[in-house]
């Protein structure tokens, strides 16, 4: 009989309550969700970091290779009409791959519209705005993870704080539960630094872009003044009226965020107040640009939200929390911001100062 309680007690003893085992149930998930989202961490490293960025490198040396070809057949002296065929629809290939280059050939002359220079030039352009846009969409996903890795990091740390809780339950048990959790742990934090490194390349790639995107509008902006000196006084300055009266009516057309600070000033702070941690407000922030896009809201409005970063949340919360009618009519505004401007600007304009006429 002794025997039989003896045998009793220690099955009461090493029972599992079933908080015990929701727990453990608990726990084997979550540890399989998160060596799931380390793993994606280090396939991106391994694949995804610098795909976007190589894809547009690789794009870039095809345009190259073919306008050299286009400039070879060019300078080919007796061209046969198999060549001048030849020649147009590399030409055509060019202009659909490379926006704004719009290469022509003149048959009379027997020359392109643009030299190899300018071509060039063009194309190197082109390939920083794609290595900016590449840059952009790739820190977006990199906080997208790195939010996703927050989650994680505090739905383990409530785990363990359900084991230090826990009363029924063995010393033994609760030390090799939250020893795994540690384990964990530390290995997202190894995957925050990873995301972290990862990030500060890219911006660095992203700011190359921007300041050969710089150039690249300065040394536009140098061509525009040869030819501004060429022309009369009177020419130029009309010039000059025009380009100042079109910067005040477009900043006045399409200048929205300045208008929904002054709308939004009096709820920022209350706004703020609410603002979960760092992480969490990062998660909202992309979340809710995926929310915006999917609702159908201009590109550019969005660009303009991305640039912004996530300083710019309280923005995308207001543009989120509104209605379907009212992003449609903001889509519209915006979008005509730049024409309602050049039509002010023409409706103004004393197009006979210039020295243009409709008169024959």
């Amino acid at each position: 009989m002794l025997v039989g309680l003896g045998v009793a007690l220690y099955q009461w003893l090493t029972a599992e309550s079933e908080e015990t085992k929701k727990l453990k149930d608990e726990q084997e998930k979550l540890v399989k969700s998160t060596d799931d989202l380390i793993d994606s961490v280090k396939q991106r490293g391994k694949k995804n970091g610098k795909k976007n960025i190589e894809a547009v490198k690789g794009n870039t040396d095809s345009y190259q290779k073919l306008a050299n070809e286009i400039v070879q057949l060019s300078q080919k002296t007796n061209k046969t009409a198999a060549d001048k065929k030849n020649l147009k629809k590399k030409i055509d290939a060019l202009n659909d791959s490379v926006t704004g280059l719009n290469l022509a050939y003149d048959k009379n002359t027997d020359s392109l519209s643009h030299n190899s220079e300018e071509i060039k030039a063009r194309i190197a352009a082109m390939e920083a705005e794609s290595t900016w846009e590449a840059s952009q969409k790739s820190l977006l996903e990199i906080e997208q993870k790195r939010a996703e890795l927050g989650h994680q990091l505090k739905a383990i740390a409530e785990q363990r704080a359900k084991w230090n809780e826990e009363a029924n339950v063995s010393d033994s048990t609760r030390k090799e539960k939250l020893q795994e959790l540690n384990d964990k742990e530390a290995e997202l934090v190894t995957a925050q630094s990873q995301l972290q490194q990862e990030y500060q390349k890219t911006s660095e790639v992203q700011q190359a872009a921007s300041e050969a995107m710089a150039a690249a509008t300065e040394n536009g902006a140098n061509r525009q003044i040869v030819s501004y000196e060429n022309m009369s006084k009177a020419q130029q300055k009309a010039i000059d009226d025009m380009r100042t009266k079109y910067n005040e009516l477009l900043d006045t057309a399409t200048n929205m965020f300045d208008q929904i600070q002054m709308k939004s000033a009096i709820s920022v702070d209350e706004m703020i107040a609410n603002l979960q941690k760092n992480q969490e407000a990062m998660s909202t922030w992309a979340d809710n640009l995926n929310i915006l896009a999917s609702r159908g809201v201009d590109e550019g409005i969005l660009n303009k939200l991305r640039e912004m970063g996530p300083q710019g949340g309280l923005y995308v919360q207001e543009l989120v929390n509104a209605s379907d009618e009212k992003l449609a009519e903001l889509n519209e505004v915006f979008s005509k911001g730049g024409e309602t401007a050049m039509n002010g600007l023409t409706a103004g304009m004393d197009t006979g100062s210039l020295g243009v006429t409709d008169k024959n």
